[in-house]
């Protein structure tokens, strides 16, 4: 701890030797996001359930649903058919599976992670940040930037572990080329996930009401992003409506890196065209943006725009909701004075009313 406070602090006055006022601004928001991403870490709680919903769904996929994800799929391709590439089918289920756990991840982890920003409402430290000399877009920015860090480090664990399951139980390969488009990938997911999640978390001031949303917003993401069934199974109606969340279009970009090299094999090895196609349908590979599929380069522009989008919006509501509270907090304090203003006044009139009454019994 007096290490970490140490290398906080000689980073902020490092900033502000080298950048001057901006180094000051830039070292405060420093100071802060360490100060929350320290606070989360320190909570081992909040660390566990934050990672406790991608091992379950992973436990659930792996011990109970795996084979049963691919029964429709061997319907419709024929058992003979089924049976002989049975290897490829078990391996596109679980890079579908992984796909969808590690965009989920980025879900439920920001979830937990944007909690602080209601401890400290519900705590009053929000209050005492905004009202010292500090601007306050630098509180709205540390929280960000410490969801964001928090969320990317943990859903990377995640996405690592995954990638070793792929590697050893299964066909699906990934070069050192497909690395980097998975970083991006997941830095993007992250960034969009945590500024829509803040635009939600702003309005509470309970821990208790904010942990009942992260149930509730978790269950419903994971049904949207198509985490929990292929997105074959669904009506179309369903999968254009999956379209519009950004977090689907991560996960389709994952399970494309994943299976890019394992389906080409399949191919390159003899696997009918209708099959290979109808795989793809089936473990919604492509995004259905009503009826049409969107081309790799339009899912990184959706996520990286919804990101933007979010994020601006963000930092509008907290500006509103302050301006709000200290339009309450200026309301308050003239009641108070109008108040204190009327005791007063009713003080000195009864002191004048008894010395009155005194002057005339006085004179009687």
């Amino acid at each position: 701890m007096i290490i970490t406070t140490f290398l906080s602090s000689l980073g902020a006055l490092v900033l502000k030797k080298i950048l001057g006022d901006k180094g000051i601004a830039i070292g405060r928001v420093f100071s802060l996001t360490w100060r929350n991403i320290k606070l989360f870490f320190k909570n081992k709680a909040t660390v566990f359930l934050s990672l406790l919903a991608p091992i379950l769904i992973f436990l659930v996929y792996t011990l109970f649903l795996g084979n049963a994800l691919g029964l429709p799929l061997a319907d419709s391709l024929g058992y003979d058919l089924a049976y002989y590439y049975d290897l490829t089918l078990r391996s596109v289920t679980a890079a579908w599976m992984m796909g969808g756990i590690i965009s989920m991840a980025c879900f439920t982890i920001g979830l937990n992670s944007t909690l602080l920003m209601v401890s400290d409402k519900e705590k009053n430290k929000t209050h005492d940040f905004l009202t010292s000399p500090m601007p306050p877009r630098y509180l709205f920015v540390s929280y960000f930037l410490a969801a964001f860090l928090i969320t990317f480090l943990l859903t990377f664990i995640i996405a690592f572990l995954g990638f070793l399951f792929l590697y050893v139980f299964t066909t699906v390969s990934i070069s050192f080329a497909d690395i980097l488009p998975m970083i991006g990938i997941l830095a993007l997911a992250c960034l969009s996930s945590v500024a829509l999640i803040l635009c939600f978390i702003s309005f509470f001031k309970s821990t208790s009401t904010s942990v009942a949303f992260v149930g509730i917003f978790s269950l419903i993401i994971g049904v949207l992003i198509g985490a929990f069934v292929p997105g074959g199974i669904l009506p179309y109606q369903a999968q254009y409506a999956t379209s519009l969340i950004p977090g689907s279009h991560a996960s389709t970009l994952f399970r494309q890196i994943f299976l890019r090299r394992t389906l080409y094999q399949a191919v390159y090895d003899g696997m009918p065209n209708y099959t290979y196609m109808q795989i793809r349908e089936f473990f919604s590979l492509d995004v259905n943006f009503f009826g049409r599929h969107l081309r790799s380069y339009i899912m990184y522009l959706v996520l990286a725009i919804s990101a933007v989008i979010f994020g601006v919006l963000y930092f509008l509501i907290n500006l509103f909701l302050r301006k709000r509270a200290l339009r309450k907090d200026r309301t308050s304090s003239v009641v108070i004075a109008e108040n204190k203003s009327q005791i007063i006044e009713n003080v000195v009139d009864s002191i004048a009313t008894e010395k009155e009454n005194n002057d005339k019994n006085e004179q009687a």
